[in-house]
């Protein structure tokens, strides 16, 4: 299995590892699926390529891959959540996410490629009434379909400063937000 340009998109057995060159299995004595990674490289938003799975005796199949923009969204608790100062801090979560091209709204859960490190930045638009606490978070595969920050996710804290605090700026402190970073993966 082979990627026809590997500067635009990588083949991987190993999820957490940036592919390079062809894919082989030697000596398959087995029915039971192989698990590959198709992985886009940074610049390679909106071009389509090919992968190639060929093996000895049979005719080989060319998949197209039209690589998609990605980013990041604030998953967990939602765009929009209630709390207060007497309250303990609230745990925020960021997924990797497929985007549709143009309107760049999200569609479907990614991951972030083997080999990459995404730093996020994560900022409160209104500090007066919560900050968020570490601001970067380091997105990475770790070989499981998540985040390195924390174990399971990419996770941070939003921390309320004000009691009462309105609904519009509640809304305004943090919104659901994309941001525009290198490729994600997609298997």
């Amino acid at each position: 299995m082979a990627s026809q340009n590997e500067a635009r998109v990588r083949v991987s057995i190993v999820e957490n590892a940036l592919g390079g060159g062809p894919v082989n299995w030697a000596g398959v004595h087995t029915t039971q699926p192989q698990s590959v990674w198709i992985q886009a490289l940074d610049g390679a938003v909106g071009t389509m390529t090919n992968v190639v799975v060929s093996a000895p005796g049979y005719a080989p199949i060319t998949i197209a891959v039209q690589v998609d923009p990605s980013g990041f969204v604030i998953g967990s608790p939602g765009a929009d959540f209630a709390t207060n100062t007497g309250a303990q801090n609230t745990q925020v979560a960021l997924y990797a996410m497929h985007l549709q091209p143009g309107t760049l709204e999200a569609y479907s859960a990614g991951e972030v490629r083997g080999g990459l490190v995404v730093p996020l930045q994560v900022t409160s638009s209104n500090p007066a009434v919560g900050t968020i606490t570490p601001q970067t978070v380091s997105a990475q595969n770790t070989g499981d379909g998540v985040f390195s920050n924390g174990g399971s996710a990419g996770f941070t804290i939003f921390d309320p400063k004000n009691s009462i605090v309105p609904e519009a700026a509640r809304a305004a402190a943090l919104r659901r937000a994309y941001t525009e970073c290198g490729p994600t993966d997609s298997k």
